[in-house]
């Protein structure tokens, strides 16, 4: 039996406009127009940067191998990145209302990236996630418009035909753990760190622009499957900051060659997770990174706001 494509109704209509198209003599075009839309997502960030990224940030971004995975495979992910980019770009200019729709569209191909609309409910900013909510919603109504409701339960019935987590590039929590043959222990784990980003979202009120990275990260951690080519939608926010040491580290992690996953899916529980463990350590330091910006920066806000009464009082008094 084929593999299945994961991929929600959503996409539908577009899959079924490529439909008309032959599939060999399209490999071409479409390569071209996925390589195209990486390209304008890295001119977006160069020129939102004004030219400031580093070195580093400019080679891994250029040099990553999910983004020559996607090539290769003829997947969409490069048109994912491209929105994920102009929501990034959106956010830093103060435009949220287009920043929303641009992550709703985001949710509705990706699902499991509704994470961002709820951490944003729950830090206040409910104009947002409610936007972002109603964007992943119409979009997702309008294959039941052209299909019919039966759609859905036909999506979760393909879904649910073939267990992915044995491919070492799924690096969700539950997908590393359960190719230990653990994977409740990696469900525990997803809801966890989701409650633990929760409590994080309600106490510190990070922005959209700071919850970004975190819940994509998260909706890739925390998902049933999280492959690692999405890592490529962390690009905008992963690069918004300068690199320290972590954040370099986390960036040759997923540096690491797609052929060393590929050459160790095999039956062996240790190998396969052994071929996933770079990829699911640079995501799972990822989060890390975007929790301790999100906290830094609180604690920075938090600290002017006592100083600030101090510098400014009468010395007399």
């Amino acid at each position: 039996m084929p593999d299945q494509n994961l991929s929600p109704p959503s996409m539908l209509p577009a899959f079924q406009w490529l439909g008309q198209f032959d599939p060999v003599r399209s490999v071409g075009p479409w390569i071209a127009a996925a390589a195209f839309a990486f390209v304008i997502s890295a001119l977006l960030l160069f020129f939102a940067h004004r030219g400031q990224l580093q070195k580093r940030q400019i080679v891994w971004m250029l040099l990553a191998p999910a983004i020559f995975n996607t090539l290769w495979l003829r997947q969409d992910y490069s048109f994912l990145l491209l929105l994920s980019a102009l929501a990034w770009y959106f956010y830093t200019r103060g435009m949220e209302d287009a920043g929303a729709i641009c992550m709703g569209l985001l949710c509705a191909t990706k699902p499991n990236l509704l994470v961002f609309p709820l951490l944003c409910f729950i830090a206040g900013h409910r104009r947002n996630a409610i936007l972002t909510s109603l964007t992943t919603l119409a979009a997702s109504l309008l294959p039941i418009a052209i299909y019919g409701p039966q759609i859905y339960p036909q999506w979760f019935g393909a879904i649910s035909l073939t267990d992915h987590s044995v491919f070492p590039a799924d690096v969700s929590l539950a997908g590393f753990v359960g190719r230990m043959g653990h994977r409740s222990i990696g469900t525990a784990l997803a809801v966890t760190v989701l409650l633990f980003l929760c409590r994080l979202a309600f106490t510190r009120q990070p922005s959209p622009l700071q919850i970004g990275g975190m819940a994509l990260c998260a909706g890739i951690l925390c998902s049933p499957l999280g492959w690692f080519q999405y890592s490529i939608l962390i690009i905008p926010w992963f690069t918004a900051d300068r690199w320290g040491a972590e954040e370099t580290l986390a960036a040759l992690l997923l540096m690491t060659p797609t052929v060393v996953p590929i050459a160790l899916t095999v039956q062996d529980p240790a190998l396969l997770t052994l071929g996933g463990l770079p990829y699911f350590s640079a995501i799972t330091l990822m989060q890390a990174i975007f929790v301790t910006r999100v906290t830094k920066k609180r604690a920075l806000i938090e600290g002017r706001a006592i100083i600030a009464p101090m510098h400014f009082s009468n010395p007399i008094d």
